[in-house]
């Protein structure tokens, strides 16, 4: 890889970087957050707001980070901790992908395994265009199914802020079946009508494909203008609306990833330091 320019801010880097091995689509990592330094931009009960995002070495617990000396433990009650993805301005909106690594344990795999009924919900949502009116969330749900003893995974545009017991009965889920590093992943980008799509994917630490749902046509009926033009170029937040996990679960590689040909927000002058 190419290096063009690196920005490190704290915990977080900006890169524009030359892929050899993407020529045709390089990616600029506007945010990028593995935990190796601190825990920053997290909301959570030490600035007011509700759980704990604890920065751990590898090997806590027995979990090996998915990269790196250090991942972070994030827990909740009520509702969890959140990340507002340095979303600062009203941008025309552009195709982007936010990403995290998650930890996942099912019941039966070798190791301690989620008790039943144990499972989280995992959100990253947008603003209209005007950066200040919400437009939608995107909702992962994992639990560990009381009835089944499967972990399942659904998506929806939801949360009741409890783990869900009725994925098993979704037209569209996943069982996991291995513990491990899973990377979550929302993209973002204009559809064939000219309005917002989410691709909602779940992939393994092998990079497969373990679920996919599109969610679009989020707000028909609602009066609210569904089209690209109306929505932010920027995400929210990405939300653990609820962790319903006995101590927390294991997170890391938080990313908000844009093409290169496009116009990525950059933070503002306050947020970085030009040498």
């Amino acid at each position: 890889m190419l290096l063009l320019f690196l920005i490190t801010v704290g915990d977080q880097e900006f890169i524009l970087a030359d892929l050899a091995d993407q020529i045709a689509a390089p990616t600029v990592y506007r945010m990028e957050q593995g935990f190796e330094v601190d825990t920053g931009l997290w909301s959570d009960s030490s600035t007011g707001w509700f759980g704990t995002v604890a920065r751990v070495g590898s090997g806590t617990d027995g979990v090996p980070s998915a990269e790196g000396d250090f991942h972070a433990v994030i827990d909740g009650y009520a509702t969890a901790p959140f990340n507002t993805l340095l979303n600062q301005c009203a941008v025309p909106f552009e195709e982007y992908t936010v990403s995290i690594d998650i930890y996942l344990d099912p019941k039966g795999d070798g190791g301690s395994g989620w008790a039943d009924g144990e499972g989280f919900d995992y959100s990253v949502s947008t603003n209209q265009a005007d950066d200040s009116t919400f437009y939608a969330d995107y909702i992962f749900h994992i639990t560990q199914d009381t009835s089944s003893q499967g972990m399942y995974l659904g998506a929806s545009n939801n949360t009741n802020f409890a783990p869900r017991e009725d994925l098993d009965a979704l037209a569209k889920n996943a069982v996991i079946t291995n513990d491990g590093w899973y990377t979550f992943e929302h993209r973002f980008y204009e559809d064939t009508d000219g309005e917002l799509s989410v691709d909602m994917n779940v992939f393994d630490a092998d990079g497969s494909l373990v679920f996919t749902e599109t969610k679009s046509d989020t707000r028909d009926g609602s009066g609210i203008d569904d089209s690209v033009s109306n929505i932010n170029g920027e995400a929210r937040y990405a939300w653990f609306t609820e962790i319903g996990v006995d101590g927390g679960i294991p997170a890391g590689n938080l990313r908000v990833a844009y093409e290169a040909d496009q116009s990525v927000p950059l933070p503002t002058a306050d947020d970085i330091f030009f040498v």
